[in-house]
């Protein structure tokens, strides 16, 4: 992520994608935004991450994230994650 207002589209894609969805609960704002701040989040003194948002034109279509644990006893893995997409 680049920017603030990328952050804040990643992390708003799940509630708009489910909206229709009466079971999905997204998870609040802040408490996405503290997860994925390297500063609050003592899971990045060990990892790295990197966040991807997939776009069709200007709107947001899709999400995904992909770690890597550097101290992990295979630190050459990484891993997908928080994917999200039409």
């Amino acid at each position: 992520m680049r920017t603030r207002r990328e952050l804040r589209r990643f992390i708003q894609l799940p509630a708009k994608l489910y909206a229709a969805d009466q079971s999905f609960v997204p998870p609040t704002e802040r408490e996405r935004r503290e997860a994925l701040s390297p500063d609050r989040n003592p899971c990045f003194e060990q990892s790295g991450a990197q966040l991807f948002l997939a776009m069709r034109g200007e709107c947001v279509v899709g999400r995904i994230s992909a770690q890597l644990n550097r101290r992990g006893h295979d630190s050459a893995t990484g891993h997908f994650g928080l994917l999200a997409a039409q």
